[in-house]
């Protein structure tokens, strides 16, 4: 997922809430392959916002992360 928003991790390290708007704009393009199955979250804090990333997922996905 693209981050124009280095801020969506530091909010989440603040316990601030996520803009939504930000989080569903990068997430998006994700959701047009439809066979797609596996997302690797390739920053130090995606995997911070895998329950936030899983919330919005349309379909089952698997977080892949460097832990």
């Amino acid at each position: 997922m693209p981050s124009d928003n280095p801020f969506v991790g530091a909010k989440t390290f603040a316990g601030e809430p996520v803009d939504d708007a930000v989080l569903e704009a990068g997430l998006a393009p994700l959701w047009r392959a439809p066979t797609l199955d596996t997302v690797v979250l390739g920053c130090t804090h995606f995997p911070l916002l895998r329950d936030l990333l899983n919330a919005r997922a349309p379909r089952p996905v698997q977080w892949v992360d460097s832990g």
